[in-house]
């Protein structure tokens, strides 16, 4: 796949079938090495079983996102990787990948990027065919954008009703 965005496909028992560039390059390899390798082979050895579990569940929802944190080794080192695991048709999984961040760094995003980013997403997709894997992964980006815009923008106002009640 040539999307811009770091997205891995997995089938239902976890066997990555696709990968984006930017997953690849977020994980230190290429598509063609991810490709046929576990999902939970990506993690490094104190995540494996969580995030296997975690892909492997039977109990997914259409459309519900399942977000979490795991440990992935590039380069010989662990980094933290932020994802976020949707259901697609015939039990495949869309799983989007992040560097992960601390909760005050994520407050601190630019909500007006995010925005943009949306906005842009939402742009690109109506120049995509309906139907294709590039246009299912284009309005899961879509979703996943305006779910980062409302969370961003409900912890921006907690944090402001916070400092409000600290301040009296």
């Amino acid at each position: 796949m040539n999307l811009s965005y770091p997205y891995l496909i997995a089938d239902p028992r976890g066997s990555i079938v696709d990968s984006t560039g930017p997953a690849a390059e977020l994980l230190g390899t290429d598509s063609e090495a991810i490709v046929g390798s576990q999902i939970e082979d990506l993690a490094a050895t104190e995540d494996r079983a969580d995030l296997e579990r975690l892909v492997t569940d039977p109990g997914w929802q259409p459309r519900t996102w399942r977000v979490g944190t795991f440990h992935a080794v590039r380069d010989g080192h662990p980094i933290r990787l932020r994802f976020a695991a949707i259901g697609l048709d015939a039990g495949r999984l869309a799983i989007r990948l992040d560097p992960d961040c601390d909760e005050s760094a994520a407050r601190n995003r630019d909500v007006a990027k995010v925005l943009e980013a949306w906005r842009q997403q939402e742009r690109d997709l109506a120049q995509l065919a309906p139907g294709t894997i590039e246009y299912a992964l284009s309005e899961l980006e879509a979703d996943w954008l305006s779910r980062e815009y409302q969370r961003l923008v409900t912890a921006g106002a907690a944090g402001k009703a916070a400092h409000w009640a600290r301040s009296r």
